[in-house]
């Protein structure tokens, strides 16, 4: 119908055309349109079979082609098959075939470009996920649910890492002859600095072409155990009963006291000892009323023996009572901490030290708070003597610290490495909360534990040979040689006044 030239009957009136309808009688087009009459019977005759026509193509699509087509959008899919919209639903009911919701037709039309179930496990096999994300161009969630529909196991974090190093390790492993002849005239430690390894994957290579070799880390633990078992005859050694079925490396029923000893690159992430990894034991532990040591081959073996000694009663016991408490020189304290303390000398501005028979016992160093500024103080570092056991030296210590100045807030933090610190609940303070595991980067052919804090991304670039700034700081460390692995947590401890 042309609205502007044909005259038209509506209600009775009869008008020039319906735009001149629609202006006399201010009703809408679609109700004009729907109540009229021509007024000219030839007209009626004239646009009769005027606009869209269904059109039907010679040959129907069959069900297989329409299913192979359809993915959610009628349109896209009529077109292609060559047919109307109209066809394609009169087809899609005849063939009853269910229309797909708009959420899996967008995922559907998303999921065209995925590659085979091959092609993927072969990338994973060799490459993170971050590298495969970059290489489809894709989205973490897309590439989970492709992961989903093929059933591909996700290893766990740090799977990608151990894959890589184990790559590697393969490409530069020496023959049987070649590394036989270099293992009579050199150590392990300096055939790992030649072939850019691990000590341990050294021993690897030995032990799978069947020469015989000691791991240095075997040897360690043995020796520890041997210490042990002479300060008390009821430790043992590879006890599965405890926290079945892990392992603890000793074990003290009597005392109960369990120690693990570490060697760091076989605990750490490479090595697929997740964040959980050692919190998981000690918690275990702890459920049970024992006491877990957890020992990396990087500490202080003396320092160890010292802690084990005081946790099996072996120290010589000295009462606080007994002794002169004063604040004592920086350089002192230092000093002290460095001699006795696992994590050696830390700044402060007070240092307070307790003194028997003239002979520094105790010392502790406090500092204005470094993370959390709603309280005063920090008790940084707490040490006493290693040949000793100071009973009430520590609450000695912060009384007079207290008193001196007017302190009305306290936090302080216990390495669950190596105890609770419930000595600090004796001296009236609270504990609020355990932190979550800490981290610790260490290189491939060095047994020094670095703080995550010295290799925070912003720092890297100057820190490293080989820094992308593309990739994550853990991405970096891996990528210039080196590891991280995770402690216990801390526990942490705050005191009101």
């Amino acid at each position: 119908m042309n609205y502007s030239i044909t005259p038209i009957i509506f209600r009775d009136t009869q008008y020039d055309s319906v735009k001149h309808a629609i202006e006399s009688t201010g009703f809408s087009r679609y109700l004009i349109k729907k109540e009229s009459k021509y007024v000219n019977p030839e007209d009626e005759q004239k646009f009769t079979n005027s606009g869209r026509h269904r059109v039907v193509p010679d040959r129907l699509p069959s069900k297989e082609e329409v299913e192979r087509t359809y993915d959610g959008n009628v349109r896209t899919a009529a077109r292609l098959l060559g047919v109307t919209e109209r066809v394609m639903k009169d087809l899609m009911n005849q063939y009853d075939i269910e229309r797909i919701p708009l959420n899996q037709a967008i995922i559907l039309k998303s999921d065209k470009d995925r590659p085979s179930r091959e092609e993927l496990v072969d990338w994973y096999n060799n490459s993170s996920v971050a590298e495969i994300l970059k290489h489809y161009s894709i989205g973490y969630d897309k590439l989970m649910r492709w992961f989903d529909q093929y059933g591909i196991e996700k290893r766990h974090r740090g799977g990608t890492q151990s894959i890589k190093h184990s790559n590697r390790h393969d490409s530069v492993k020496p023959s049987y002859e070649t590394l036989k002849d270099e293992y009579e005239r050199h150590s392990i430690h300096e055939l790992s600095l030649k072939y850019g390894v691990a000590k341990p994957v050294v021993s690897d290579w030995l032990t799978s072409y069947g020469i015989y070799v000691s791991t240095n880390t075997s040897r360690a633990e043995n020796e520890l155990f041997e210490y042990c078992k002479s300060l008390d005859e009821s430790f043992v050694q590879h006890n599965r009963s405890l926290i079945s079925p892990l392992e603890l490396d000793i074990v003290s029923h009597k005392h109960k006291l369990a120690i693990e000893y570490c060697g760091i690159y076989w605990h750490s992430e490479t090595m697929g000892k997740d964040r959980s990894y050692h919190r998981n034991k000690y918690l275990r532990c702890r459920e049970l009323g024992y006491k877990l040591l957890t020992v990396f081959e990087s500490d202080d073996m003396n320092k160890i023996r010292a802690l084990i000694r005081t946790h099996v009663g072996e120290n010589q016991r000295i009462y606080a009572r007994k002794t002169t408490v004063s604040c004592i020189d920086s350089k002192i304290a230092n000093q002290f901490h460095r001699d006795h303390h696992l994590s050696n000398a830390i700044g402060g501005s007070v240092h307070i030290g307790l003194y028997y028979d003239n002979n520094l016992v105790m010392v502790a160093t406090f500092s204005k708070t470094r993370y959390n500024k709603k309280v005063a103080y920090e008790c940084a570092r707490m040490t006493s003597h290693s040949k000793y056991t100071i009973v009430g030296g520590a609450s000695r210590i912060f009384k007079y610290f207290f008193n001196l100045c007017d302190v009305e807030s306290c936090v302080t933090y216990a390495d669950l490495r190596f105890g609770e610190g419930g000595v600090y609940e004796h001296c009236g303070f609270v504990r609020q909360k355990d932190s979550q595991p800490n981290y610790f980067y260490f290189n491939t052919n060095q047994l020094l534990l670095e703080s995550r804090v010295k290799y925070q991304k912003h720092k890297l670039k100057k820190l490293l040979d080989n820094y992308d700034d593309s990739i994550t700081e853990y991405e970096n460390m891996i990528k210039n040689g080196y590891h991280r692995i995770y402690d216990c947590g801390n526990a942490v401890y705050l005191y009101y006044k």
